[in-house]
């Protein structure tokens, strides 16, 4: 029989729910490959031990703004500490689309307004501790583990004025579904990288030979580049 659900969606994406998936029982694998699409937590500067929970991952007991107390209390987000000895994450793939899942910078990346310097984020620049732990895990090491530097946008996987563009996402996880390098199977990305980029650089460069660009326009390139 399969052990738990195939997919977590919405509420039932617990913190305790997440543990499951790295509890298996002795001489049980942990899935092949993991995918969540939470939101990572971002923490202000002068949180302490801040670097501990950046990029944790928040589950279903959070409903919202409004409807959930705040501060997050940690049974509400799974980070590196709940990872423990018995933790099985041995050959795990694990893809995070969440702000900070995989690190901070040290300067905003979203920010575009000079001569003004974008807003620090952090002292230095650093790894999230959750991809961390599942790479170091004394149990035996994750294979692999992708996810964002600095924050995810919705733009991400839909732009404006436009239907949801999942297509980099789907080859993602197909390719490596089958097998193949993660180099190979994050093309899409890159690809996507390189032609905002693109767009983004003619922008800028019209801009400084004095011809008109539009400033809304320039923002959302320069963000769905970053």
């Amino acid at each position: 029989m399969p052990f738990g659900p195939p997919y977590l969606i919405g509420p039932a994406a617990t913190q305790p729910a997440l543990l499951q998936i790295f509890s298996r029982p002795q001489g049980r694998h942990p899935p092949a490959f993991l995918f969540s699409a939470p939101h990572g937590l971002g923490w202000p500067l002068n949180v302490p031990n801040r670097a501990a929970a950046q990029g944790a991952l928040l589950g279903g007991e959070f409903k919202g703004v409004g409807f959930s107390p705040l501060p997050l209390t940690p049974d509400t987000y799974l980070a590196a500490t709940d990872l423990d000895a018995s933790a099985n994450v041995r050959g795990l793939i694990a893809f995070h689309f969440a702000c900070f899942g995989m690190g901070t910078p040290k300067n905003d990346k979203f920010s575009f307004n000079p001569p003004e310097v974008p807003a620090q984020l952090a002292p230095q620049p650093f790894f999230s501790a959750l991809p961390k732990r599942m790479l170091s895990h004394p149990g035996g090491p994750a294979l692999a583990t992708i996810g964002h530097i600095e924050r995810a946008w919705a733009t991400s996987i839909q732009p404006p004025n436009t239907d949801p563009q999942i297509q980099p996402f789907q080859n993602a996880i197909a390719k490596i579904l089958r097998g193949l390098p993660l180099g190979l199977a994050l093309t899409d990305f890159s690809l996507a990288y390189g032609q905002f980029a693109a767009i983004v650089g003619q922008m800028l460069a019209d801009k400084l030979d004095g011809l008109p660009v539009d400033n809304d326009k320039l923002a959302m390139a320069w963000t769905q580049q970053n």
